[in-house]
């Protein structure tokens, strides 16, 4: 067993930043080093200052879909998501909450690992 410190995720956009910087840390061309360090300084800030460009560049989306387990179902932006402590609901149960003026949607799936079904998923019929 490893006895190596296990370093915590970057958590903020700094960190992120940060993290990203270290690791062009060793680059031994330094030109490229320098280029590269610029340029994930650049984007970064850019892509801090316009905020939601990156989801109308694609940025986040590509991000998402580059980073998935081979096997897997692609997440989105969009979702999956979670919520704490939200109230169980019954098959065919709204989740909308008070503004019922939008176009309805009905969704289905499953909760499933690469490898199988997650212990304790319920399915919904």
């Amino acid at each position: 067993m490893s006895t190596a410190a296990i370093k915590p995720r970057p958590t903020t956009e700094d960190d992120i930043t940060a993290e990203v910087l270290r690791r062009f840390d060793s680059t031994e061309d330094p030109r490229l080093k320098h280029i590269m360090q610029s340029l994930v300084k650049h984007v970064h800030a850019f892509l801090k200052e316009v905020q939601l460009l990156s989801d109308t560049l694609g940025v986040s989306m590509l991000t998402d879909l580059t980073s998935k387990p081979a096997g897997s179902t692609e997440s989105t932006v969009f979702g999956p998501f979670h919520r704490a402590d939200a109230p169980e609901r019954q098959f065919g149960d709204s989740i909308v909450g008070v503004d019922r003026n939008g176009t309805i949607t009905y969704v289905s799936g499953r909760v499933e690992l690469i490898d199988g079904r997650i212990q304790g998923a319920q399915d919904a019929g």
